[in-house]
């Protein structure tokens, strides 16, 4: 399992360096079967022969992934990273650069918007307010869900107050769980219960539609008392 994470993440700083390097999209599969790379002209002419004009009817969705973290946990398998901090605002930079490229080809209201990771909230205050200068633009259908990931080592009642201003309604939050001797185990940092509940009190200050807590079952360490 540590090799395997190892890899991805040797795996992610290869891909993000590259982007940033090159204007090129390199598909993650390109480091293990694929040498091809694509420019995104190529991408965008597959999807749109592929998908969008063979589509009568869609249902759009947006996915936003933030591949950092704090530390790797040891139960994740998504594609992450321990943070670089200078890598953050220019992978923001890159995500609304290819959002503009893409834009005439997503078709709107969209359904849903989804912003996870990694960490979302590991963001600085200013890298959310410019995705957001973005994503407030769009359109979405009555009633979607359009979410943000919190981890409580990183979110902040100003993170959250900001988010209360943009299109999100719908936050989750990743506890996991409140057990110290668990989440060292896991390879998480314990966070006080005090401060979870004033991310908690603060949230529903601001009236999110829907608010939701993370908990794990089945995480080494745990036992039927904790």
């Amino acid at each position: 399992m540590k090799l395997l994470l190892n890899e991805i993440q040797e795996k992610l700083d290869d891909f993000i360096k590259l982007s940033f390097e090159k204007d090129l999209l390199i598909p993650p599969h390109y480091f293990d079967t694929n040498k091809q790379k694509y420019s995104l002209e190529d991408v965008k002419r597959m999807w749109h022969k592929g998908v969008v004009a063979s589509s009568k009817e869609r249902h759009d969705a947006l996915y936003i992934h933030i591949p950092f973290c704090i530390s790797r946990c040891a139960f994740c398998m998504y594609e992450s990273q321990i943070v670089r901090p200078e890598y953050i605002s220019p992978y923001i930079s890159r995500i609304i650069k290819e959002y503009r490229y893409w834009e005439d080809e997503v078709r709107m209201p969209l359904d849903s918007m989804y912003i996870g990771g990694g960490t979302p909230s590991i963001m600085s205050v200013s890298d959310i307010s410019s995705l957001f200068s973005v994503l407030n633009e769009l359109s979405f259908s009555n009633n979607s869900s359009r979410t943000f990931e919190l981890s409580p080592e990183t979110a902040t009642e100003d993170k959250l107050y900001l988010l209360g201003d943009t299109i999100i309604n719908r936050i989750s939050i990743g506890i996991q769980s409140m057990d110290e001797n668990v989440l060292k185990m896991v390879k998480r940092n314990n966070i006080s219960s005090s401060h979870i509940k004033r991310l908690l009190d603060v949230a529903r200050k601001i009236n999110f539609d829907d608010i939701n807590i993370d908990v794990m079952v089945g995480l080494e360490g745990q036992t039927e008392n904790n």
